[in-house]
């Protein structure tokens, strides 16, 4: 561990001081802080130095609790880190000589004041001119740069990746292709949602007043002729005090469909009566009840466009 890489551990492993594994949770490290401080709290030692070592002691203990919690990630990644090699020291080699005592001088040599002769002829070819000395090598003059120090390899650094960028058109390309998928998909979505879910006509906005609840049943008039008469019908619905939803039958059970309460203004009812996709022919208009002070209602019935399709009067049942 460097002194500069998280030098409040004093060389020492954050996880081991707390005595967790590397995988401890927060909550995990704050129990085993809490613990090992309660347990070896400075204010718990009398004897002078047996203090200086508790106190040493919850130092690091602090240290370790602090780098985990708000420096984990970086602790981590440099506990995963090898630690860079030390160089080798350098070999000192003593002089052998250096603690040498001086010996005695060379013995004289026996010739050095014998009569040698006359000095030989001298050789014509030394005074000849032999052209320009050869030039000096340049390494003669030029030792050359001294030896490289030892180095220390490098730590192990880790390198990005190169994400290659895609071109414009691949991207917008790319683009196109996902919102096509997004228009099919929430297509595909809107036709299963309608078979699962078919329309059933507008939701209840009121509930049914209390007035208006129970069975009722009577006769209803059809307001346009055919074949020179107006057509007659027995007609019944189900309301229920509170409720959002009723039942609406017709021509004896012929046509049976739901009773759905939209709206409530001064003392009419007006209900909707959506039908099963097989029952066609049945839905006549919507249904305005208006209750008297007998135990009746008059019926008015209409159409999408607001003209008067039929009427009558129910009785409770």
């Amino acid at each position: 561990m460097r002194p500069a890489d998280f030098a409040e551990l004093s060389g020492h492993d954050a996880y081991d001081l707390l005595g967790v594994g590397p995988d401890a949770t927060q909550d995990e490290i704050r129990r085993a802080y809490r613990a090992l401080a309660k347990t070896g709290h400075p204010d718990l030692v009398a004897d002078a130095r047996a203090k200086k070592a508790a106190e040493e002691r919850i130092r690091l203990l602090n240290a370790a609790r602090d780098v985990l919690r708000h420096r984990r990630a970086a602790y981590d990644a440099f506990r995963a880190t090898p630690p860079e090699p030390e160089p080798e020291p350098e070999e000192i080699i003593d002089d052998p000589w250096a603690g040498a005592a001086p010996g005695a001088p060379p013995p004289q040599d026996p010739w050095a004041n014998a009569d040698v002769g006359p000095p030989p002829s001298a050789d014509p070819w030394d005074t000849a001119d032999h052209g320009p000395p050869p030039p000096a090598a340049p390494w003669d003059t030029h030792p050359g740069p001294p030896p490289p120090p030892p180095t220390v390899p490098p730590r192990p650094r880790f390198v990005r990746p190169v994400r290659r960028r895609r071109s414009i058109g691949a991207r917008v390309g790319i683009g196109c292709s996902v919102a096509w998928g997004i228009v099919w998909f929430g297509g595909a979505l809107v036709l299963i949602l309608s078979a699962l879910f078919p329309d059933r006509g507008p939701q209840p906005s009121v509930v049914v007043p209390a007035k208006f609840a129970g069975t009722w049943q009577g006769t209803v008039t059809d307001s346009a002729k055919k074949n020179g008469t107006h057509a007659r019908w027995k007609a019944e619905v189900t309301l229920h005090s509170g409720k959002h939803f009723g039942e609406v039958r017709y021509l004896d059970g012929k046509c049976a469909g739901t009773a759905v309460p939209i709206s409530f203004d001064q003392g009419r009812l007006t209900v909707h009566t959506p039908f099963g996709p097989s029952m066609t022919g049945c839905d006549v208009g919507d249904m305005h009840l208006t209750r008297r002070k007998s135990p009746k209602l008059d019926v008015v019935y209409y159409d999408k466009n607001g003209k008067v399709t039929a009427s009558g009067v129910l009785a409770r049942r």
